[in-house]
């Protein structure tokens, strides 16, 4: 019998420019028929909270919407946001663009309080679990800009590889990736 899984949280981050995509709104853009943010709050069905953070979002009733502060400031100022947020002893932080993420792939990462690593060995750390009070030690004294390996340099990170086919860390940066993830799953 495995043990249970420690109490979290789930920030989503749903923000910033798109810039590799002309401005379009990552998370609601939909993949075979749901939206991009859906999928990671379908992730994150098992977490006491969901927060999404965002300039603005449609969010289904229960789930915690945080401005970003300021918007477009980066991951980093979008922690800090919806860390406000977050009251559970573990909180995982994922991007709202990533089309393959399950709930299972969470409570892997919960399990051992870790980050993703893909199949090249590199960290993923808008796909990870994090000790709460550890992640808010670790912000910067001013959160915009500031860069996500200044903010994890500062933590003990457990790293964990998933499993999935198409890898649940893909992400959907430009429209081609988009169009990938779409042929990937056989539909719009």
């Amino acid at each position: 019998m495995s043990s249970p899984l420690p109490p979290y949280d789930g920030l989503v981050l749903a923000g910033g420019r798109a810039r590799r995509m002309a401005g379009a709104d990552k998370p609601s853009l939909v993949l075979d028929g749901r939206r991009l943010l859906d999928v990671a709050l379908d992730a994150l069905a098992g977490a006491q909270r969901r927060v999404v953070v965002a300039a603005a979002a449609e969010v289904p009733p229960g789930v915690v919407l945080v401005s970003e502060d300021p918007p477009g400031g980066g991951p980093v100022a979008a922690i800090a946001a919806g860390l406000a947020e977050v009251t559970a002893p573990v909180c995982v932080v994922l991007a709202a663009d990533l089309p393959f993420v399950r709930r299972t792939h969470v409570e892997e990462l919960v399990a051992s309080v870790a980050t993703a690593v893909d199949a090249e060995g590199r960290d993923q750390p808008l796909l990870a679990a994090y000790d709460t009070a550890a992640l808010r030690a670790a912000l910067p004294a001013v959160p915009e800009g500031a860069s996500m390996r200044q903010l994890l340099s500062g933590l003990a990170l457990v790293r964990v590889t998933l499993d999935g086919d198409p890898a649940p860390w893909f992400d959907c940066d430009t429209q081609e990736q988009l169009e990938q993830a779409r042929a990937l799953r056989g539909g719009p």
